[in-house]
Order: structure tokens, then C-alpha cells, then sequence
């Protein structure tokens, strides 16, 4: 962190997002749109081929110390951005059948390609017929391959 050439500081004012949706925006949206920002500022980095890190653990008081900022502002996050001295390993991906729940939690079904968004149902379709056709195909092939045995 010491050696990042930028420190950008995520920070907000609670008391404007109470002022127009309440408690319930002082208390969350302000937190999610911080959390918007250093996600989108991050893509942003990794875009243009830049190491950027989202550092959550800091000392507040050091921060406000250094750069002035009030008490009423509330400090979010510090992203350190610059040139990576090394290429980390790429993180396991995760499957979406494990990361999404259909209807209620928890519920681990087998996702149905439309309920994606970015597939119709003429899409999903399409991919069942190809499925059918597919494995109607590989019977074919295994019969004749047998009956040549």
C-alpha cells in the first residue's frame, strides 16, 4: 500500500442520503453506493492494466488527520491503484448454480437459461433441441460403432 503512486478515498455524507430517503439511506444506500464506486473504479483500473487493491482496514483518524476531512463524513474505503509488481493467480470461479437461489433461499435448482436475463426463451430452446439432437447423434454413432465390432 505504501508503494501505490494513488490513494483514492471513498467516503460519503450520510446525512444527505437520510436527508432524502431516511434512516434506511443513511444506513445502506449510502454504504452500497460507496461499495458501487470502488467496484466500478476497480474495473475501471483493471481495464487500463493497472494493479488496483480495496483496502477496508485502515486507521480513520490517520486519514482525517492527513487530509483534513470532518467528522461528519464517513470514510469508506482506500483503493490503491498503480503497476503490479506480479500477475496474481487467477480466483476460482464459482459456479452461478451455487451462488443463486431460485423462488426462495436456499432453493439449489438447476437454473433455467431464461430466467438469466441475457437469454430468451428462443434461445433456451434452441440449446434443448441441441442437447436432444446431440445425444441422438452420439446413440447413432455408438450403434454403428458396435455393430462394426
Amino acid at each position: 500500500m505504501e508503494k501505490a503512486p494513488i490513494h483514492i478515498i471513498i467516503c460519503s455524507e450520510p446525512e444527505k442520503y437520510k436527508r432524502f430517503y431516511g434512516v434506511r439511506g443513511e444506513r445502506l444506500y449510502n454504504i452500497q453506493g460507496c461499495a458501487a464506486a470502488v467496484e466500478n473504479i476497480l474495473l475501471s483500473a483493471h481495464s487500463l492494466g493497472l494493479g488496483a487493491c480495496w483496502v477496508g482496514a485502515f486507521d480513520d483518524d490517520a486519514i482525517r488527520r492527513i487530509l483534513t476531512v470532518p467528522e461528519h463524513v464517513m470514510l469508506h474505503a482506500i483503493i490503491t491503484i498503480g503497476y503490479a509488481d506480479e500477475i496474481p493467480e487467477m480466483p476460482q470461479k464459482y459456479r452461478i448454480e451455487h451462488i443463486v437461489f431460485l423462488e426462495s433461499w436456499g432453493q439449489r435448482k438447476k437454473i433455467p437459461l431464461a430466467s438469466l436475463g441475457w437469454l430468451s426463451s428462443k434461445t433456451e430452446k434452441t440449446v434443448k433441441d441441441t442437447k436432444r439432437n446431440i445425444r441422438k447423434m452420439h446413440r447413432k454413432i455408438n450403434k454403428k460403432i458396435r455393430s462394426k465390432q
